[in-house]
C-alpha cells in the first residue's frame, strides 16, 4: 500500500490528515485542541480522498530510542518537536495498507501494522467479470511478452518496471 511504499513503519506517529493536526500533530500545534479519538481518525481517513499524511518517528538521538514502540514507551516518549517527519500521498483509505491503534498516553494515533492493498491490476481484473485462466500475457508497458517467457521472468520484469 501506499504507507509501506512512503516509507511508514510500525510505530510511526501520525500527525496531520490533510493538514489537520491529529494526534501528536494536536501537541506541536498550540490552540489546535485535544486530538480526535481513534474512531474519529479512522472517519477522517475514510471520508477525505485524496489524502496527505504526515508522520513522525523519534530520532535515534532522542531520550526514548526507536526500538520502543506504543506498547513499551511512557505516554510522552515521543518529542515531536525533534522527531523526524515525512509525508505520504494515498489516493483514499483503500490504498492505505496500515492499521491505527491509539498510544499509551490515550491520544496519539500510531502505525499498528501493515497490510497488502489490492493494486490497479488487480481491481481492473476484478471488475472485468472474465475468466481470466488460460490467457496469455501480450506485452508488459507495452513492450512484447515473447513465447518462451515463463511467469517468474515476467513477475521480475514487472518488479524492475513498477
Amino acid at each position: 500500500g501506499a504507507a509501506e511504499t512512503g516509507g511508514v513503519f510500525v510505530g510511526d506517529n501520525l500527525a496531520f490528515i490533510n493538514g489537520i493536526p491529529v494526534g501528536a500533530g494536536c501537541r506541536l500545534l498550540d490552540g489546535s485542541g485535544p486530538s480526535p479519538k481513534l474512531d474519529e481518525v479512522i472517519r477522517m481517513l475514510k471520508q477525505y480522498t485524496p489524502l496527505a499524511l504526515t508522520f513522525a518517528r523519534a530520532q535515534a538521538k532522542q531520550k526514548t530510542s526507536t526500538v520502543k514502540t506504543y506498547l513499551t514507551s511512557s505516554p510522552l516518549s515521543l518529542d515531536i518537536e525533534s522527531s523526524y517527519t515525512f509525508s505520504i500521498a494515498a489516493t483514499d483509505y483503500s490504498h492505505l495498507g496500515c492499521q491505527f491503534v491509539t498510544g499509551m498516553n490515550g491520544s496519539d494515533i500510531v502505525v499498528k501494522g501493515m497490510s497488502g492493498v489490492e493494486g490497479l491490476f488487480q481491481r481492473q481484473i476484478k471488475a472485468s467479470n472474465q475468466p481470466f485462466v488460460g490467457c496469455r500475457l501480450v506485452s508488459v508497458d507495452a513492450e512484447i511478452v515473447p513465447s518462451y517467457v515463463n511467469s517468474q521472468l515476467i513477475v521480475n520484469a514487472m518488479k524492475r518496471r513498477w
